[in-house]
């Protein structure tokens, strides 16, 4: 089967050959369309996703007009369906993102609202659990910062009319987000946004670029704009680079350029640098880009009529095209508004490359070269107060100065360990004294500047118990047989319920509260145990 499927890459790359170049680094590994499908004003397929499991399985979600399809790309040669739901209505806009095991998809054109669904322990066992319509009806896009858990909807509507922005919690139930407030920003409807810590670089259309501090009740600060640049267009998307130093946009229109912007200073963000890709030049350059994305210093970018386009950004200065793949090889000129590929995701730990082209369905890609990254790559393990951080080096040579870093919940980060970078693989014991949530992060630099780590959590309770909210159930986390008592009680200390000698797990009917309370616990030697609880 690999060699049927290799015979027909090459020969398809022949073909090509013999009229024009339409890849260069990049190779098709397997590809997904189907031309019976229902379109839309020349729409078939939207936005493409990626998920990888904890046993090393890998996912691509993908939307066409009615429905949501995930497909196991394990094995990027012998890609399968695992998954599809129908949304219930016919849109050319589906998004999504994932967080723990979760995956959240919006839609543009239909009242679907915000629909999740459990990715679980296997590609074979996912599944639709909830849809939220009370809080949304549309969205254009959505983000989620995972280092503060708050899922960010953009360019909304809810029975009320548009909103610009929608801030919702997901630390205490994923499965059924907790909205903190809908937000109206200076620069209005919100096209796309990338979120770090809770500071949110916000492409507002025609309106330009906007940076804001949101804090972690929906209040915000607008810390700068850029509303007039040069080769102007409608301000699409953006994404930050793991550095917080760099960021490139998108401007939605026929020739306007990427834009390189430091943003160093969030005061006074600057653009540095236009460039572009234009494979059909010099007969057409007037292309148009859709989605950036940073992976260490290279973009990848859904670049409509031109595929997929990989820029080497390690002098951002001077960005340069190290690879691409077209999607849409018939396309010879920028004359039609929107076709070609739509989206990318360059991110699974295997290097498989997905994309999706808005006729020509689901790619799974990869690159003829390995990219030079740069990075510390870490997981944490918690058992009780004890937190093992363990770590790799990618690239020695270009790390210096690697520091482990940690912070509580004001996220202050300090320096909690220094390791030499002649080992690739290093392991740290925390010892946590007080409960709480801490915060993790590699620092270290490279060619005189500093870079950071994805910031990792670990929460560590003196209690021995939790209430799991999606369960229902307080169960004990150390060895209890048996308590004195169990009382809830709501903010003024009215009590609500009291139980006597009871075992765990211990079901609570939840439904029967609302808002904050406290959990008091008194165990068989007379000790109190105190726990705040919110229920929807």
């Amino acid at each position: 089967m690999r060699l049927f499927i290799l015979f027909i890459i090459l020969f398809g790359h022949y073909l090509n050959s013999l009229s024009a170049q339409n890849y260069k680094n990049m190779e098709l590994a397997s590809r997904y369309d189907d031309d019976q499908l229902p379109q839309q004003s020349g729409v078939a397929y939207n936005d493409v996703w990626g998920y990888v499991y904890p046993d090393g399985k890998e996912i691509a979600i993908i939307g066409t007009l009615d429905s949501i399809w995930i497909y196991e790309v394990t094995d990027p040669f012998n890609i399968r369906r695992v998954f599809s739901f129908a949304g219930g209505f016919r849109t050319i806009w589906r998004e999504f993102k994932t967080y723990q095991n979760y995956l959240y998809a919006i839609t543009d054109a239909a009242n679907e609202g915000l629909s999740i669904f459990d990715l679980k322990n296997s590609p074979d066992s996912i599944a639709f659990v909830f849809r939220d319509q009370a809080n949304l009806l549309t969205s254009h896009m959505l983000f989620i910062d995972t280092a503060t858990a708050h899922l960010f909807i953009a360019g909304a509507r809810d029975s009320s009319g548009p909103v610009d922005l929608i801030m919702m919690d997901l630390q205490g139930n994923p499965t059924m987000p907790r909205l903190v407030k809908k937000i109206d920003l200076p620069g209005h409807y919100v096209h796309d946004l990338f979120v770090r810590n809770d500071t949110a670089y916000c492409s507002h259309g025609f309106n330009g670029f906007y940076i804001y501090k949101i804090e972690p009740t929906g209040s915000y600060t607008e810390l700068s704009s850029i509303e007039i640049y040069p080769q102007q267009g409608y301000n699409h998307s953006s994404w930050l680079h793991e550095n917080g130093r760099y960021l490139i946009w998108a401007d939605e229109t026929h020739n306007t350029s990427l834009k390189m912007v430091d943003v160093s200073d969030r005061l006074n963000p600057r653009i540095i640098k236009l460039f572009r890709s234009a494979l059909e030049a010099p007969v057409d350059t007037a292309s148009i880009a859709h989605n950036p994305y940073f992976l260490g210093d290279y973009a990848f970018v859904s670049y409509y009529h031109d595929g997929v386009v990989v820029f080497n950004c390690s002098d951002p200065l001077n960005p340069e095209i190290v690879a691409y793949y077209d999607t849409e090889p018939s396309n010879t000129n920028y004359n039609q508004n929107y076709a070609g590929a739509w989206g990318v995701y360059p991110y699974l730990p295997s290097g498989s490359i997905l994309a999706s082209d808005i006729q020509n369905g689901l790619f799974v890609l990869f690159l003829d070269f390995q990219l030079s990254l740069c990075e510390v790559d870490f997981s944490l393990h918690q058992k009780s107060n004890k937190v093992e951080i363990n770590w790799g080096i990618s690239n020695k040579e270009c790390i210096s100065d690697l520091k482990l870093q940690r912070a509580g919940s004001s996220l202050h980060f300090e320096d909690l360990a220094m390791s030499s970078t002649h080992n690739l693989n290093r392991a740290y014991t925390d010892v946590l004294k007080k409960p709480g949530v801490y915060y993790y992060r590699f620092k270290w630099q490279r060619e005189g500047q500093y870079q950071y780590s994805k910031i990792q959590s670990a929460t560590f309770s003196n209690s021995c118990f939790e209430f799991d909210r999606a369960s229902g159930y307080i169960i004990a986390l150390c060895q209890v047989d048996l308590i004195r008592q169990l009382r809830v009680l709501n903010v003024d200390g009215r009590e609500l319920l009291c139980k006597q000698q009871l075992t765990f797990p211990y079901l609570l009917q939840s439904e029967e509260y609302h808002g904050y309370h406290i959990l008091e616990i008194m165990d068989i030697e007379g000790r109190i145990h105190l726990q705040k609880l919110w229920f929807e």
